[in-house]
């Protein structure tokens, strides 16, 4: 009899418990739910030797990330794409992972743009119409309410996309002159983290970034728990 109580008081205990956390949860107590993007773009997120990155420095990445990985989404389930930021693969959630990519692109295009500048490497005729063409892409992809809550404006957003395009050429570049495939000098490479990465010092604001709810900066996605 007694052996039975213990059990009943267990499962009890279990569901308060349970109950307890998705309240908790709920709450917004392990999240930040006041902080608005939008709002903060002053706010340094990182630096790449001495260089400050603020929030709006990489937010271009941030916006085209989240452009991305809905579009996967849409493909994975058209119904209810929030279930595929959820999908853990690869040994992290889609969501992280991705989160984790802008961070990661921020940084590489700024290495590779230095790279531009130490070379003095322009883009010709056709390298500027493409870029011409991937900034129309971007606002007809990007809807008036996602600009909004970005914040960013199109100058900012301008730049970004122009850095990207000299970065890509950069790469292209040095690939070339070293006899590298242009895939392994791609961000998360590991030939380029071992030849180019690690001669440089990234230090990220993880508590600023863990602020930034990725797939809700331009977007709206639930969490598990909501």
């Amino acid at each position: 009899m007694k052996k039975k109580n213990h059990i009943r008081i267990l499962i009890v205990t279990g569901i308060v418990f349970a109950l307890a956390l998705v309240v908790f949860l709920r709450s917004g107590a392990g999240r930040n739910k006041t902080f608005i993007f939008n709002k903060n773009l002053n706010l340094q997120i990182m630096t790449v030797d001495d260089t400050p990155f603020t929030l709006e420095d990489i937010a271009f990445y941030i916006a085209y990330e989240e452009m991305k990985v809905e579009t996967d989404a849409y493909v994975y389930n058209p119904e209810n794409t929030n279930q595929y930021w959820n999908v853990h693969t690869n040994g992290s959630f889609v969501r992280a992972a991705a989160k984790q990519h802008v961070i990661d692109m921020a940084v590489h295009d700024y290495i590779f743009c230095s790279i531009a500048d130490e070379k003095k490497i322009v883009l010709d005729v056709s390298e500027e119409k493409d870029l011409e063409y991937s900034k129309t892409d971007f606002y007809e992809d990007i809807t008036d309410e996602q600009l909004q809550r970005l914040g960013v404006d199109k100058e900012k957003l301008d730049e970004s996309m122009y850095n990207v395009a000299m970065a890509e050429k950069a790469q292209k570049v040095v690939s070339e002159e070293e006899d590298i495939l242009y895939d392994n000098l791609d961000a998360q490479a590991a030939t380029y983290e071992e030849l180019y990465l690690s001669k440089h010092k990234v230090k990220l604001d993880k508590e600023l970034w863990d602020k930034v709810d990725f797939g809700n900066v331009i977007l709206e996605h639930k969490k598990w728990y909501e």
